[in-house]
């Protein structure tokens, strides 16, 4: 096994474990989903367009489009700030709220499915690896 070997590996697993991770079909994306659960588990369920561009590492010109999408989509609403008028807080609408944190479920509990069938020495070297990616990175 060598490097080409096992960059082409990690290249087809990461597109499988993100299709599976699409398998369920549901309304949204994942990377949808995970923007939306950032905003509504941030305080009081909001958060600035410079926390989402911070977050998803992206110009806030292009976090102004994508929830420009996302607010045409019904999914995110604008709201101004009681104190500072300046100031947009984006929050996840109403309506969708239940829908997403369902959806967001029943990714995690597939990915729960997946760890159990590794094993906790598996589990516990993916955990590793993942976090020297995450480490190399900065």
């Amino acid at each position: 096994m060598n490097k080409e070997d096992v960059f082409n590996e990690i290249n087809e697993s990461v597109q499988f474990f993100m299709n599976s991770l699409e398998s369920n079909k549901g309304p949204y994306r994942f990377k949808d989903l995970r923007i939306f659960v950032y905003i509504l588990k941030s305080d009081n369920s909001q958060v600035m367009m410079s926390e989402l561009s911070d977050y998803l590492n992206i110009t806030p010109a292009a976090v102004s489009q994508l929830i420009q999408k996302y607010e045409d989509s019904g999914y995110v609403k604008r709201v101004r700030s009681n104190k500072d008028k300046r100031k947009v807080f984006i929050q996840v609408a109403d309506p969708v709220k239940e829908v997403i944190l369902k959806e967001w479920e029943l990714r995690k509990n597939n990915i729960i499915e997946f760890l159990d069938y590794l094993g906790d020495e598996d589990t516990e070297a993916i955990y590793r690896i993942l976090t020297k990616m995450k480490e190399f990175q900065k």
